[in-house]
C-alpha cells in the first residue's frame, strides 16, 4: 500500500477537479452498493471515483470523511494530484 502512495506521488500529473452536489450524492448511493460491499473504506473510494489522490483523507472514518469533502470538494475547482490505479 505505500508503495502505491508513492506512485502515486510520483506520477506528478495534477488536474482540476469540481465536484457537483449532485454527483456526490449520486456517488454516496454508490458506494453502498460497490465500493463498501468490497471493504473500500469511503474516503478511498471517493478519490477513486473522482480521481483524486488526497493523503489528508488517510485514516478518516465515513462521518469526517463526508465532513471534509463538503468543506474542501463540493462545489468548488480544486487542483489535485490525479489518482491512477496502480
Amino acid at each position: 500500500m505505500a508503495f502505491n502512495s508513492i506512485k502515486q506521488l510520483l506520477n506528478n500529473h495534477r488536474h482540476d477537479v469540481t465536484v457537483s452536489s449532485e454527483e456526490y450524492q449520486q456517488f454516496r448511493r454508490e458506494y453502498v452498493m460497490s465500493y463498501g460491499l468490497r471493504g473500500e473504506s469511503f474516503a478511498n473510494a471517493f478519490c477513486q471515483r473522482f480521481g483524486i489522490v488526497d493523503y489528508h483523507m488517510i485514516g478518516m472514518d465515513s462521518d469526517e470523511a463526508d465532513r471534509y469533502i463538503d468543506k474542501v470538494y463540493l462545489d468548488q475547482k480544486r487542483n489535485t494530484y490525479q489518482y491512477y490505479d496502480i
